[in-house]
């Protein structure tokens, strides 16, 4: 009897397709991680402590800076396909799964281990399976709104996830491993396009680099302050940006930004058809 769990939907069940809980699924009964204290590397071999704060929805970003654990304790060292469940906390239900290429790992107590039997399903597909609109409203509706919202061991287990063939899973894996390398070729390339936004503009605009400043401390004389006490107004490497914007005046035609755009100063109410500002 939880009006939460009912209107984001915990309580519906998928017709016409065979489903089992993910405690039915494992090789071994599903466990919390460890509770040592977390201390910094002294070494790349060192093994890792894998914590909810170090995964997001898509794994572990590029270049992440992992710690390690005061204590490691065997038992919590992971195996390839191992998927972690986050428990606790904003981000309570997010899921990770874990590949040898990252290094000898333990995981933290805030995460639930569940180990899958290749047999009966495959660990890829279970955790594709959780990045779903379906799995993100069960979610929804199990948090408890206690001190910071948490999902238990027993619950996790009790989610009912589609039973398809080995075959289809495969397919399913491989479509959806194929997309995601495609996105992420694509956001490594808008990256790298991003990163030299800034030259490109410039060559662009047939305007010289600016040349840097990194003092820390700078003086400016009384006479010169005219119209803002600010630091950052007068600091050097932006008092160079602008010389050479002033230079280029015979070369580009400049406004001000009042001259080019309307400011809307009203306070506008959101349609509750259309939540976006800007586009009525």
């Amino acid at each position: 009897i939880d009006p939460k769990f009912i209107l984001h939907g915990g309580h519906q069940t998928l017709q016409g397709v065979a489903t089992t809980g993910l405690g039915k699924l494992v090789v071994s009964e599903p466990e919390y991680g460890s509770a040592q204290r977390a201390i910094l590397m002294n070494s790349p071999s060192d093994v890792k402590y894998i914590r909810i704060t170090d995964f997001g929805d898509d794994g572990i970003p590029p270049d992440h800076e992992f710690v390690t654990a005061e204590v490691i304790e065997n038992r919590y060292l992971l195996q390839e396909h191992d998927v972690l469940f986050a428990r606790s906390g904003a981000t309570a239900g997010k899921t990770f799964i874990y590949t040898k290429d990252i290094g000898p790992a333990i995981f933290a107590g805030y995460c639930i281990r569940f180990r899958f039997d290749p047999k009966k399903i495959s660990p890829w597909y279970a955790y594709f399976y959780t990045k779903t609109p379906r799995y993100a409203a069960w979610v929804r509706s199990m948090q408890r709104p206690a001190g910071q919202p948490n999902i238990n061991k027993e619950e996790f287990k009790s989610f009912a996830i589609p039973i398809v063939t080995p075959t289809l899973q495969g397919t399913l894996v491989e479509n959806l491993q194929a997309a995601r390398n495609t996105r992420d070729a694509k956001l490594s390339e808008a990256d790298r396009l991003l990163t030299g936004i800034d030259d490109l503009v410039l060559a662009e605009l047939n305007l010289p680099k600016p040349t840097t400043d990194d003092r820390l401390s700078y003086a400016v004389r009384l006479d010169s302050i005219k119209t803002r006490l600010n630091a950052e107004y007068y600091h050097p490497e932006r008092v160079l940006s602008v010389r050479v914007m002033e230079q280029a005046t015979g070369k580009l035609e400049a406004a001000r930004l009042d001259g080019i755009a309307d400011f809307i100063r009203d306070i506008v109410k959101v349609p509750e058809d259309d939540p976006y500002l800007g586009l009525a």
